[in-house]
């Protein structure tokens, strides 16, 4: 009864499941095997040749002579049971969803006779390796798909992909205008990248003052690449736009100084004589799209403005800003107020200042 089936199957990608395994093609070369009872089952060994788990189907009749055997016709074959010998695995396969974690592993797949007892030969079998690499690709998380910014020195950011490879890995930006009628994916495929860099082990890039300038009303497509220590490719990312529009509030006016905020509320005043209020954060950068409220005080803890009345003009992508206090922009009276900015991250600055405005000190 020996090799009377010829057992051929179709190895999975490198991230897969047990469900995955099977796609499996019989072929009976024994006319005697006709209607014959049978089961199929998939062995997988570890790199130590170590049996981890097998799945098994239920009894079935070899009724033709070729049998195929997949997870999109697998209930013909079902109950299918499956056994881990190893409880470690069955943990670690629950905790990653059912994908097989990274590692090299031996599958083998035998045909089974049922009529003539579990312990002899199979009929048939077929063996092959498979290095599995749970592999999840690199997420991007800003600039924000299909938003619209106004800094011109925006920061990058993405999540890396999982599991990092060994040793070093160095990421591609690459950034393109897109152009009319093309969709962000053409455009970062076809055109002259705007912009092109690397950076090794870190997940996010600064598009200093010193790249190609971006383009007042122009849609921009970025991508991020991943290579592995050898310069192999390894993951990348899905393509994300952007517009970049700074509006009629970005920062056209060059103030000579500009007042630092605390990170705690202090008994200092800072004054005023004009209608500008220059503001620097103290942090080596912050993103100003980051901002989540702005809010004015008096000297009686009345809220006389927030972020829905105060244009906050935006500089080029450092920790400068202005709040320009002209009638046409927002109006605020003499006297004397607290500024408080929260960032997303609940980060909140502090400004006390007096406003003592000149007539006619409006930009």
């Amino acid at each position: 009864m020996n090799a009377q089936v010829t057992v051929t199957a179709i190895a999975p990608g490198p991230r897969f499941t047990i469900d995955d395994l099977w796609n499996i093609t019989l072929i009976r070369t024994n006319p005697n095997l006709a209607n014959a009872l049978v089961n199929v089952t998939v062995t997988v060994f570890d790199n130590q040749v170590s049996k981890i788990v097998t799945s098994t189907t239920k009894r079935f009749q070899f009724t033709n002579t070729i049998i195929n055997i997949n997870k999109a016709n697998l209930r013909p074959y079902q109950p299918i049971s499956v056994e881990y010998t190893q409880r470690g695995f069955k943990n670690e396969l629950a905790k990653q969803g059912g994908i097989f974690p990274s590692g090299n592993y031996k599958v083998e797949i035998s045909c089974n006779s049922v009529d003539i007892g579990e312990n002899t030969e199979p009929l048939g079998k077929y063996v092959y390796n498979i290095n599995a690499e749970l592999l999840m690709p690199i997420q991007l998380i800003s600039v924000y798909n299909n938003d619209t910014i106004e800094d011109e020195s925006p920061m990058f950011n993405w999540i890396p992909p999982y599991p990092l490879p060994i040793g070093n890995i160095t990421y591609e930006i690459k950034l393109t205008e897109i152009e009319p009628n093309e969709t962000p994916l053409s455009a970062i495929q076809r055109n002259q990248p705007q912009l092109k860099a690397d950076v090794v082990n870190q997940n996010s890039f600064f598009y200093s003052v010193g790249s190609p300038q971006l383009i007042k009303g122009k849609e921009y497509a970025w991508q991020v690449i991943a290579y592995n220590e050898n310069g192999n490719y390894y993951s990348g990312s899905d393509t994300w736009r952007f517009v970049y529009d700074y509006g009629e509030d970005s920062l056209s006016i060059d103030p000579p100084f500009y007042f630092l905020m605390d990170r705690e509320l202090s008994s200092s005043i800072v004054y005023i004589d004009s209608n500008l209020l220059p503001l620097k954060f103290p942090d080596e950068y912050i993103r100003l799209d980051s901002i989540v409220s702005i809010t004015i005080t008096n000297d009686n803890d009345e809220i006389v403005g927030d972020e829905a009345d105060i244009p906050l003009a935006y500089g080029n992508g450092s920790n400068y800003t202005y709040i320009n206090m002209c009638p046409d922009k927002y109006e605020l009276e003499n006297g004397l107020y607290i500024l408080e900015i929260v960032l997303v991250n609940q980060q909140r600055y502090y400004l006390r200042f007096r406003k003592n405005s000149l007539p006619d000190s409006c930009y």
